[in-house]
């Protein structure tokens, strides 16, 4: 086989060149954990505008941005994944985020993370923490002390989260979602049932004096079906129009 012919100097300026602008070139990557979390503060909107401020401000260019809205422990994650895609098939240099734990929170997760930007040549840049890997460079000595205490504070919130569950068991407080059934309007269903009316209708009347579920939602047949069968499962199921 011949030689592979030797560039010349134009041809690798120019190369070189493709090469800078690409490294330049970051995808964004944003995440929060649950809707209640974007609403107190780590919304998609506000890691976007803080992402692109510092990525502008560190001479980079943010092609696109991509998001999930998942766990910080879930192992597959859509946005993820496309915006690696994306970056090794050559149309980004690099990945930004707000922060490392808005990628991953598993050491094992970011590790990975870590040393498919350093094998690819990729950048990744975090806003608040700095730059944590220039084509494929580690540039952070932190950075595996960073990812641990990131899996530290997990286990932490976890041990919390299952010690306050356990104690308020322990004081016979009821978990979960507060049932539609409680107080005057669960009576007053069960006293228009038995006068006749049907759930649909119940749940008409409810709805027109401006009632709402405990949950904020209108009311719906099954609804009304489920609180005066709670207070009552003999409840008339004799259907007459209101």
């Amino acid at each position: 086989m011949g030689r592979k012919p030797r560039e010349s100097r134009a041809q690798r300026e120019a190369r070189e060149a493709r090469e800078a602008m690409l490294a330049r070139k970051l995808i964004g990557y944003i995440r929060v954990s649950t809707e209640e979390q974007s609403a107190h503060g780590h919304s998609l909107q506000a890691q976007e505008h803080r992402l692109r401020e510092v990525a502008e401000r560190e001479g980079y260019e943010v092609i696109g941005v991509l998001c999930d809205v998942a766990s910080g422990g879930k192992r597959d994650r859509v946005g993820l994944d496309t915006a690696r895609a994306r970056i090794d098939s050559g149309e980004a240099g690099g990945l930004v985020y707000v922060k490392l734990d808005r990628v991953t929170r598993s050491l094992l997760q970011g590790a990975e993370i870590v040393e498919w930007a350093k094998t690819g040549g990729h950048t990744l840049l975090s806003a608040d923490e700095g730059l944590q890997v220039h084509r494929g460079e580690l540039a952070q000595t932190a950075l595996p002390f960073l990812l641990a205490m990131a899996q530290v504070e997990k286990d932490r919130i976890r041990e919390r989260t299952l010690a306050g569950l356990q104690a308020a068991r322990r004081k016979g407080i009821r978990l979960g979602r507060p049932p539609e059934n409680v107080g005057r309007l669960a009576e007053r269903a069960l006293a228009l049932r038995e006068k006749g009316y049907t759930y649909d209708a119940i749940a008409a009347k409810f709805n027109g004096e401006g009632q709402r579920t405990a949950r904020g939602a209108e009311f719906k047949a099954m609804t009304i079906s489920r609180m005066v069968e709670r207070l009552c499962p003999n409840a008339l199921r004799a259907a007459v129009a209101a």
